[in-house]
């Protein structure tokens, strides 16, 4: 009778013992065990702002010399390959010398500036590197700024015929419809952040009268 006693209080002591290091080691398994923490969701917010310069092509590239270019543009990520923004860009040329219609306007310069909207498609390469190709459209503005002038007419591609008067603060302007496409790479300096470098080409048309227009803007820039 006291052997069995004994044997019971044993086997009781030990089942104790038993419970308490696997509770212990479970303890030390959830205590091992990092916080699994959320993954950050993507701002949906996009923009980009960019300088650089603009080589005139075709009808422009024998009026306007090079210019200089700068924009800014807002928009909405609708997934992490595809966004579209809303850009204005500012395009600034001088004439070409000597200019069209010699004797009538001696110098001056041609500002370009338009709105358009820009769908993108955004592709990543590796964590740090990525591209996109984008193309869009919208309204464009030329503003043909005199210098210093002779009163008579002028004539050429991007604005047509148009009297000058001696006034040197004068000026002339068309609106017109465009579009444009392009191209770009982009670069990363922290994996998973938002901010990137690019480099930007892109090929611009304009419908001016007489003739259409066309422009290559190269830019560089941010990007978020």
């Amino acid at each position: 009778m006291l052997k069995a006693s004994v044997v019971a209080v044993m086997c009781c002591a030990l089942g104790s013992l038993a419970t308490a290091q696997l509770a212990s080691g479970q303890d030390v398994v959830l205590q091992q065990q990092p916080a699994q923490s959320t993954p950050a969701r993507p701002s949906h917010l996009t923009w980009t702002t960019g300088v650089g310069f603009t080589q005139p092509n075709g009808n422009a590239s024998t009026l306007l010399d090079p210019g200089w270019n700068a924009r800014a543009g807002v928009g909405w990520n609708f997934s992490p390959h595809f966004a579209v923004l809303g850009e204005y860009e500012f395009d600034r040329f001088e004439w070409e010398s000597p200019p069209l219609g010699a004797g009538v306007r001696a110098d001056g310069n041609v500002h370009l500036w338009s709105f358009n909207v820009e769908p993108v498609w955004r592709h990543k390469f590796t964590s740090h590197f990525g591209g996109y190709v984008e193309g869009g459209g919208g309204f464009y503005r030329l503003t043909n700024n005199y210098g210093k002038t002779v009163p008579g007419y002028d004539c050429n591609p991007l604005f047509g015929c148009y009297p000058i008067s001696s006034d040197p603060s004068g000026r002339t302007s068309s609106n017109q419809g465009g579009a444009n496409f392009g191209a770009g790479v982009t670069y990363k300096t922290a994996r998973g952040g938002g901010l990137s470098y690019y480099t930007e080409v892109r090929f611009t048309w304009l419908d001016t009268h007489p003739e259409t227009a066309a422009f290559f803007p190269v830019s560089f820039g941010v990007r978020w």
